[in-house]
């Protein structure tokens, strides 16, 4: 069977699926809502013997407001007036460690713990798709409400970071006493102890990882125009987070024992390449380019920056394993499977590779 994906006259996509792959190119057209704006149908149209089915359109710029309005459902602390979410209000308002003010952030996967590792992932890849297709976002008449969602997170990592101090507040709740209570935060009055990394106890992963969130916003937000103080707030971040990452290296779910059992870290590199690589995009200083090929993980960020053929194969190999007869098995029905816990986000984030 082939799935026949037409945005336009000039713009097809083609795709052979077996019979059960159908729900794994779901995922496939939910990542087209950036690239083809809101209003645009998209026709999809299966091939099967030679004939094809009627076809079926969907709203794409729907599925897109909808997705940020998940993030905006997420957040933490005292909401603005402009709150899309009415039954969202202000909460865990007090978050904080000896009067240091850790308010805001997104709360993580359906408890109230605030996790900077998996946030900053997020975030990272959400500017990455901002910065790619912000024509996308604006065509979906989705632009303004990305930028207000994705400015929530990179306000939470300037609170984290104390570049006097060298330390960067990278947990705030306990896990195990989160999950005892099942409510909404706004009700919640549980102990919310603050976690943090220091030259001593270190994190490079999680520091690495925000600073390419804020090397990623502040090229985002530069481009937006009117916020050129917002932008170099992000970037002098950026360069100091990632100095202290490179500087003191260690795994952060070391150093933080209580982030072990739900986003413990195996290593740093390859946070520290995406670090860098991001700041060499967002300063042009090869300095930053070099550390990102010695720490090189990254490839589809190191190929997007310098073309080479290395990271080029790289990535074909690596998409190549999720196809069917690669590494990456599949279920029955047909969902790339690779691993037990969490298994969509594999499906969902490696289609954006």
């Amino acid at each position: 069977m082939v799935l026949v994906i037409v945005v336009n006259s000039s713009c097809t996509y083609y795709w052979v699926l077996t019979s059960n792959m159908l729900l794994v190119a779901v995922f496939v057209l939910a990542c087209l809502a950036s690239l083809h704006g809101a209003d645009m149908p998209i026709t999809i149209k299966q091939e099967w013997n030679g004939g094809f089915t009627a076809p079926t359109k969907y709203n794409y710029g729907e599925a897109l407001g909808l997705s940020i309005l998940f993030y905006d459902a997420q957040r933490s602390g005292r909401l603005p007036a402009n709150n899309p979410i009415p039954w969202r209000g202000d909460s865990a308002v007090n978050d904080g460690d000896n009067g240091i003010d850790l308010s805001g952030g997104w709360y993580d996967a359906g408890d109230h713990v605030k996790f900077n590792l998996p946030m900053s992932s997020a975030s990272t890849i959400l500017l990455w798709g901002l910065e790619k297709w912000k024509d996308a976002y604006e065509a979906a008449g989705q632009l303004d409400m990305m930028y207000d969602m994705i400015r929530w997170p990179l306000e939470y990592f300037l609170k984290c970071w104390r570049p006097a101090q060298n330390e960067y507040y990278v947990q705030v709740g306990d896990g195990q006493t989160d999950h005892s209570y099942w409510g909404r935060p706004e009700d919640m009055h549980m102990w919310r102890p603050a976690y943090k990394v220091t030259p001593s106890r270190p994190g490079s992963d999680v520091a690495g990882e925000t600073a390419a969130s804020l090397a990623a916003g502040s090229i985002v937000f530069k481009t937006k125009g009117m916020t050129p103080a917002f932008s170099a707030k992000l970037l002098e971040a950026a360069k100091g987070l990632y100095k202290f990452a490179r500087d003191y290296r260690g795994r952060y779910s070391d150093s933080v024992p209580q982030a072990k059992a739900y986003y413990g870290s195996n290593k740093v590199t390859d946070e520290l390449c995406e670090g860098a690589a991001w700041l060499h995009k967002a300063t042009g200083d090869n300095m930053y380019l070099n550390d990102a090929k010695s720490f090189y993980q990254a490839g589809m960020l190191l190929y997007e920056i310098t073309k080479e053929d290395k990271y080029k194969n790289d990535v074909s190999a690596f998409v190549r394993s999720y196809m069917p007869g690669g590494s990456v098995g599949y279920t029955p029905c047909g969902l790339v499977f690779a691993n037990d816990w969490g298994s969509l986000r594999y499906a969902g984030i490696h289609i954006y590779r």
